[in-house]
């Protein structure tokens, strides 16, 4: 069974920002003194933990199904291919 090349750990992966994105809504969570930052800080968790799991279910896949893309991978390919 072919390997699939995007399964690298230092390649830019969505999972790393949703990483990021769920510590830093963390940090905002804790530091908040007004309930609606909080609840922000709760909606950006939320999402930063959806795109950790979709990135792991991405990665599952894709050794048995090389190639997969899930359709956040492509948004996020699209997203990348912009800065470049």
């Amino acid at each position: 069974m072919m390997r699939d090349p995007h399964l690298t750990p230092l390649a830019k992966h969505h999972g790393y920002i949703g990483i990021v994105l769920t510590a830093g809504a963390l940090v905002l969570i804790l530091s908040a003194r007004n309930t609606w930052i909080a609840d922000v800080g709760l909606v950006v968790s939320i999402i930063g933990v959806l795109l950790v799991v979709d990135d792991l279910y991405q990665h599952h896949r894709q050794h048995r199904h090389v190639g997969y893309r899930s359709p956040v991978n492509r948004l996020w390919g699209w997203i990348l291919r912009g800065f470049k």
